[in-house]
């Protein structure tokens, strides 16, 4: 079960989110503002964050940066919740690393929607590396082996080398 992050100040909209998600059958941690916010994204590492961006003491922006900071959260998608989905704004959200932009007010539907899109991209990302990494590992693996067969055929032509005669 995927766990999100809702972050919004908001109590209204935050709890409104946090039922539709819980219906859903998503694991729900939610935070009133972004501090707190980025406090729970380290705590709990969240499969997917839902961010309001204009927020008091740190803002959407300010979240995404420090959860992009952090190794353990750097990859988890963020969909920014805005009022106002101006080019300027999309264009410095994309540029830090969010996932996507709803607009207010959206539908139960459009968040679900973009979600399931956003958790999607993610599981798939995750599976072409897992791949690669299991690629490398029988690499390695193949590589380790000739180098013992390497070792062994240079130490039995060492030794034959050593005692002409007896091969004779």
């Amino acid at each position: 079960m995927p766990k999100i992050l809702v972050i919004d100040d908001d109590s209204i909209v935050r709890e409104e989110i946090a039922g539709w998600l819980g219906i859903a059958g998503f694991e729900v941690v939610s935070a009133e503002d972004g501090l707190v916010g980025v406090k729970y994204a380290y705590n709990h590492v969240p499969s997917l964050i839902v961010c309001d961006i204009t927020m008091p003491d740190l803002d959407g922006y300010g979240v995404l940066m420090e959860v992009r900071a952090n190794p353990a959260t750097a990859d988890t998608p963020v969909i920014f919740l805005t009022t106002q989905e101006s080019e300027a704004e999309i264009r410095v959200g994309t540029s830090i690393g969010a996932s996507d932009f709803i607009s207010r007010p959206f539908t139960q539907e459009q968040l679900l929607n973009a979600i399931q899109t956003r958790l999607q991209k993610k599981e798939a990302k995750e599976r072409v590396l897992k791949r690669q990494v299991e690629l490398l590992e029988r690499a390695l693996t193949q590589e380790h082996e000739q180098r013992l067969l390497r070792a062994k055929l240079v130490a039995m032509f060492a030794h034959d080398f050593r005692n002409p005669l007896a091969s004779i």
